[in-house]
Parts: C-alpha cells; sequence; structure tokens
C-alpha cells in the first residue's frame, strides 16, 4: 500500500498509475483486508456481529478522513498532488505497522492439513451459492462510492461540496456497521440480518433514480451508506458459519472474498462504460445496473439463507 502511494507520487504517465495505484495499492489493500476482518469470527462467537461490525467501522472512519484530507490538502492548502499522495503513504505507514503488531490469529497452528481447502470449498453447493450472492452484491454495492461525486457535480452541486459526498457515504457506513451487528447478536441471526439489509440496499439504490437536488443526493447518501455498511459489516459471519471447522474460518473467507473481488474490480469500469454509452451525462443505466445487481443478490442470499436453515432465526 505505502509503495503503490509512494509511486503514484512520482507517476507521470497512464500506465505508471496502473501499476502504483491500480495493481500495487489494491494488491496490498487486498492482503491487508480478508486477514483483518477473517480473524474476528475466531476470537468471538457470541457477539461475532457487533465485533465484526466494530472492525469494519475503522475502514468507516478513514473513508471519512481521506476524502477530507485530500480534499484540504489539494483545494485549500495548495499541497501538491505527489505531496498529498507522499502524506497518505506516510500515514499508512503508521498506521499499518500498529496494524501489524496488534492483528493476531487464535489458532497458531492449522489442525487441518489441508490449510487451504479449495477441494472442500468448491464442492460445498451451499458455501457456492453464497459466494454467488456476495459476488454480485460486489458488482453493484462500491458503485455509488464511485460516482456520487462525479453525479453530484452533474446535477449542480460545487465542487467542494460534492468531494464530500463520499465521507457522507461512509459516515452513514460507520453508522450502519454497528447497528446491524448488535441486532444479528440479539438474536434476529447473521442470516436474516444479510437478507434485511440487502433488500433494504437494493430499494435505496433503485431511489437514487430520483435525486436530484442537493439536498436529496445528501440524504440519499447518508441512507445509502447506513445499509451498504451494515451489509459489508454482516456478511463475513456468515461466510464464517459457513465454514466446516472454526480452523478454516480465515481460508472459507479469503477464498470467498478473493473471488468476489473480481466483481467489485469490474462493477467500476462496467458502470462508466454504461455512463459513456449514455453520452457521459445520463447515469439512469449505471443506477439501474448498481440496483439491479443487488435485487438479485438479495435473491440468492434468500435461497442460501433457506439451504443452510430452515430455523427462523439463524
Amino acid at each position: 500500500m505505502v509503495l503503490g502511494n509512494m509511486m503514484a507520487s512520482l507517476s507521470t504517465k497512464f500506465y505508471q498509475f496502473l501499476l502504483s495505484q491500480g495493481f500495487c495499492v489494491s494488491l496490498g489493500l487486498g492482503l491487508v483486508f480478508t486477514p483483518a476482518l477473517a480473524v474476528q469470527s475466531q476470537w468471538f462467537l457470541r457477539h461475532r456481529g457487533f465485533v465484526v461490525g466494530f472492525v469494519m467501522s475503522g475502514q468507516m472512519i478513514g473513508g471519512i478522513i481521506w476524502p477530507i484530507l485530500a480534499n484540504r490538502l489539494l483545494n485549500f492548502d495548495g499541497i501538491s498532488y505527489a505531496w498529498t499522495l507522499r502524506i497518505i503513504g506516510f500515514m499508512q505507514l503508521g498506521l499499518m505497522a500498529a496494524a501489524v503488531l496488534l492483528v493476531r490469529r487464535r489458532f497458531s497452528h492449522p489442525v487441518e492439513s489441508d490449510s487451504l481447502p479449495f477441494r472442500k470449498y468448491f464442492t460445498d453447493p451451499q458455501t457456492m451459492l453464497l459466494t454467488a450472492a456476495i459476488f454480485l452484491m460486489n458488482l453493484g454495492i462500491y458503485i455509488p462510492w464511485f460516482y456520487i461525486t462525479p453525479y453530484a457535480s452533474q446535477q449542480g452541486e460545487t465542487t467542494s461540496l460534492a468531494f464530500y459526498d463520499a465521507a457522507i457515504l461512509n459516515a452513514g457506513a460507520f453508522a450502519g456497521c454497528y447497528a446491524l451487528g448488535l441486532i444479528a447478536d440479539s438474536g434476529l441471526g447473521f442470516f436474516n440480518s444479510v437478507m434485511i439489509a440487502t433488500f433494504s440496499c437494493t430499494v435505496v439504490a433503485f431511489a437514487w433514480i430520483g435525486c436530484h437536488s442537493d439536498a436529496g443526493v445528501i440524504v440519499w447518501a447518508i441512507a445509502y451508506g447506513i445499509v451498504p455498511g451494515a451489509l459489508q459489516a454482516i456478511f463475513s459471519p456468515c461466510i464464517s458459519m459457513m465454514a466446516p471447522s472454526p480452523e478454516v474460518i480465515g481460508s472459507w473467507n479469503g477464498i470467498c472474498i478473493t473471488i468476489s473481488s473480481f466483481a467489485a474490480l469490474a462493477s467500476a469500469p462496467v458502470a462508466g462504460q454504461l455512463i459513456d454509452n449514455a453520452g457521459g451525462t445520463d447515469y439512469l443505466a449505471m443506477q439501474l445496473f448498481t440496483a439491479v445487481s443487488l435485487a438479485v443478490s438479495c435473491a440468492f442470499f434468500i435461497a442460501a439463507r433457506f439451504w443452510f436453515s430452515r430455523s427462523p432465526f439463524v
């Protein structure tokens, strides 16, 4: 992560940004995200939803801080783009040094010899159905984070205000992480919670089509932030419940998140192409793609939930 941002600060050509920001930073983020998220499910069972939500809320705090920090440095303090990236890189260096010291898995050595149980994973139909649901979720859920700022500018917001919309999304997600984790722990269950969150996310995504004013976009950003924040906090415990033993929870999460990451990789380019096909100013096709992806994901989550258990609270 740090190397990618530092190299991006020296980049001047497209292929250089592609290698530094597009590949190096993304590789670092992927390697950091999965173990930091999966390890919570090894340590906690009764309060797993709250704990995973608590950890995910840290990501949302970062999502609030980074856009505001970049906006202040670039647009108010006169700091160059290169030095803005270097400042971010130095901050990440300190933060990640602390993370490396603090994150520790519960099981020092895998009990099972197959530490990467690909065969078990890909031959379990319930796990594959849940993986498909998460893949479809990732295909649509992150699109607003990429396009809320240009959409707000196109609707007439000032550049400065539009810049903060991503931070507003993350502020809503911060609240959502806590709320649904606590609800899931209280007895509703992880699968029921993820079904409700996906359905709510779908409804709010369709509501994006009707937002055309400054106030409408801001209110929508808060509402949309809450439900994806809740959804992102609760899907990992569902994966962990599918794992055949506690020792492979990390592997189960890692395989699932790796597969679904390809959907997250494709989502922004697909959405951008839909906007380009509509002339660059009409966001309707992109908004429909976001909402429909989440709607189909909801249907898959419902199927996975009832295949996994017919109990009313799971």
